[in-house]
């Protein structure tokens, strides 16, 4: 991925995240053309400074699952599953 999409995804992942936790409505989304890129997988590492709190990922086949899919799911565990 190019440094302006790993932003776009790193945004979205927080957001994703974020939107978790707080409990509040999901406003960003993935351009169309990197949320529908087929993804083995995605982990989501959550941090409080340099301490470890959570950590969940996906790992399937790229024909089940989207970039969009990877990291919601990933996120939603790490933020709201990982204890």
């Amino acid at each position: 991925y190019s440094k302006e999409e790993a932003t776009q995804i790193v945004q979205y992942t927080r957001a994703i995240t974020c939107s978790a936790i707080t409990g509040k409505r999901l406003e960003a989304q993935l351009p169309p053309e990197l949320a529908t890129e087929p993804a083995y997988g995605a982990f989501v590492t959550l941090k409080r400074g340099s301490q470890l709190r959570a950590c969940c990922g996906l790992w399937d086949s790229p024909d089940k699952n989207t970039l969009s899919t990877a990291l919601s799911s990933s996120a939603l565990s790490a933020s709201t599953r990982d204890h």
